[in-house]
């Protein structure tokens, strides 16, 4: 099974499988800053990375009761990450979509289904040279097996993650933590920043940004494929300094409804809301402990 188009531009008007046979789709995203330490030419770099966390949850409201978290949910999570360098070049990107199920309760908490595993699938960014300019310039990104993805707003954050970069000479992630901003803010003010770029979002408006503890980073590295285990990442991975964006994620409903064509489609239900809260929170129950 393929990943629909529509999936990358986030503005979907139709849903393929899994979600095709779903009465409701529920959608929350977020965007996340971490910092990873990679090799480059050998040598040793604080690499920024940009992640865009987006999750679909597809059930079928028999009793239409208004209570999705009493509901089996079909869940496909992909997590789209910007690999960006000290000096504001981005050198590379790579999705990871997550599938698996879940098994409502009524309790409120949401247990895996372990009569069904865990599939993931991974696809790699086209070279960072001419992804940088495609992401900049179009805001789009390119995989090698063809696809494509439009970045939205996300792209605001990864132009303004690339200057801070470049101009400041610190990590991005480490200036969105930072308590005092009034000096960088004055630095960007100076470099034309602020107002250069339609959209373009300041730095004391994407700060603010929640800090994941111990369990939700868990969950974090869950949907990126990684170990959870600290121990275990450490050596596979070394991330640190991993922070939700802002204070805000998103929220869309969808419902089915059955077109003239005869195909099936999803059709938004209420207007998108801005939530100030962690969207992996509540995903925490359904990890199988280790």
């Amino acid at each position: 099974m393929g990943t629909s188009i529509s999936f990358g531009d986030y503005e979907p008007t139709r849903i393929s499988e899994p979600w095709k046979k779903h009465q409701r789709v529920a959608l929350k995203w977020a965007y996340y800053t971490q910092s990873a330490a990679m090799q480059i030419n050998n040598l040793q770099h604080c690499v920024t990375i940009l992640t865009s966390l987006k999750i679909y949850s597809g059930y079928n409201d028999e009793k239409f009761d208004g209570y999705p978290y009493q509901q089996d949910k079909n869940i496909y999570a992909s997590a789209l990450n910007i690999y960006i360098s000290n000096t504001g070049d981005i050198i590379g990107g790579d999705c990871v979509v997550t599938y698996y199920k879940t098994i409502g309760s009524k309790s409120g908490f949401e247990e895996l289904d372990k009569n069904y595993e865990v599939r993931r699938k991974k696809k790699s960014a086209i070279d960072g040279s001419t992804l940088h300019n495609l992401i900049i310039n179009e805001g789009r990104v390119k995989f090698r097996d063809g696809s494509e993805f439009k970045l939205g707003t996300f792209q605001n954050y990864i132009k303004e993650a690339t200057i801070v970069n470049r101009k400041l000479d610190q990590n991005y992630t480490r200036i969105m933590i930072s308590k005092d901003k009034s000096e960088i803010e004055k630095i960007l003010t100076r470099l034309s920043i602020f107002g250069g770029i339609i959209g373009f979002i300041p730095v004391s408006e994407a700060a603010g940004a929640f800090v994941l503890t111990k369990e939700v980073i868990g969950i974090f590295c869950f949907f990126l494929g990684l170990e959870s285990e600290f121990k275990t990442l450490d050596l596979a991975y070394p991330m640190y300094d991993i922070y939700q964006i802002g204070r805000k994620s998103y929220h869309q409903d969808y419902g089915l409804y059955q077109g003239q064509d005869g195909e099936f489609y999803q059709q938004k239900i209420g207007k998108q809301e801005q939530r100030e809260e962690n969207i992996l929170k509540g995903i925490v129950p359904i990890v199988e402990k280790k």
